[in-house]
């Protein structure tokens, strides 16, 4: 951890909150989705949170970097917060507690992503939730008829990446029924990441704690 977020006290005008949202369709949303899907969206939002001289976003745990240097290039929006009050060492705890809610078993991509873990940012920070449209983003998309065909696969595939499905089962056969296909192999089976237990509390802040100018990731 960087030796700032120690204290215990904010400066008296507060520090700035600045929440950064980046396309990662690139444009392609905003062109082609009223063709695809029936219904205009302006970008496949991702967004982060810019505060105490990080950038900090969920993407398989908690991760920070310095503003700009995340592997999600430049941002298409910027969106100053307000100035937060709350200091250092408790928005540290706030992160510390988190990362076992925000970690690489618990991400869904319509439930439990970066945008809902940038509005509980927000709400720690400055009290207020970043914009609707962001973390509406998955509804709309799911309200729509090709959405709403695409919800199961999503699903089973999460759960595969979880480690909590069975087998996937094999696509309907489209060979003629004089041409019938043998038996198809059975996927090998998921597995889910455990992680140790026990680890004792000075070990977990060392762990959690290492910071370098390079992205880090707390789970």
């Amino acid at each position: 951890w960087d030796a700032d977020l120690d204290s215990e006290e904010c400066p008296e005008e507060g520090v700035e909150v600045v929440l950064l949202v980046y396309d990662l369709s690139q444009g392609m949303a905003a062109s082609m989705s009223q063709a695809l899907i029936g219904k205009h969206i302006d970008g496949i939002w991702h967004t982060s949170i810019v505060v105490y001289g990080k950038e900090w976003w969920f993407g398989g745990g908690i991760c920070r970097a310095p503003p700009g240097t995340t592997p999600y290039g430049r941002p298409v929006q910027r969106h100053p917060l307000g100035r937060s009050h709350i200091p250092p060492s408790v928005f540290r705890e706030f992160v510390t507690d988190a990362a076992s809610r925000f970690s690489m078993e618990t991400y869904d991509l319509l439930k439990h992503n970066c945008n809902h873990f940038s509005n509980e940012l927000s709400n720690l920070l400055v009290g207020e939730d970043i914009p609707q449209h962001i973390t509406s983003l998955p509804e709309d998309i799911m309200g729509t008829p090709l959405g709403q065909m695409l919800w199961p696969m999503i699903e089973q595939m999460q759960a595969h990446m979880h480690g909590t499905a069975a087998p996937m089962q094999p696509l309907p056969s489209t060979a003629p029924p004089s041409q019938p296909l043998g038996k198809p192999e059975a996927p090998p089976a998921a597995h889910a990441t455990n992680t140790e237990e026990g680890t004792d509390e000075s070990t977990r802040a060392d762990a959690v704690g290492a910071a370098s100018d390079a992205e880090e990731t707390f789970e």
